[in-house]
């Protein structure tokens, strides 16, 4: 892990969505494997914190857009780990600090 993404802080999108998907795990009084894990939180993290929209993100793992906006916005309890690994092979790099997944990449 690089020192920028051990220093990284969720911006306040990032929080949203992670508060999110933790609110939902518990409302479904989830089985513990059913819970995220601290990589899929960081996944979240750093797809905030990336220098690529959600649409060219799309484009280079062929994730679907749609499902990289639910999971973006903390929509996904429960994703794929082969995507969850897709997407974080993308974003592990983080640019920029600023929210910019708005949905309207």
């Amino acid at each position: 892990m690089s020192n920028l993404q051990s220093t990284l802080k969720p911006t306040k999108k990032a929080n949203k969505a992670i508060t999110r998907v933790l609110l939902k795990a518990l409302e479904k009084d989830s089985p513990i494997c059913d819970m995220p894990t601290k990589f899929m939180l960081r996944v979240i993290t750093l797809t905030h914190a990336s220098n690529f929209s959600l649409k060219e993100i799309n484009k280079r793992t062929g994730i679907p857009y749609s499902w990289l906006l639910d999971f973006s916005q903390g929509n996904i309890c429960n994703p794929s780990v082969n995507r969850i690994v897709g997407l974080y092979s993308i974003v592990k790099e983080p640019i920029q600090q600023e929210d910019t997944l708005d949905g309207s990449n």
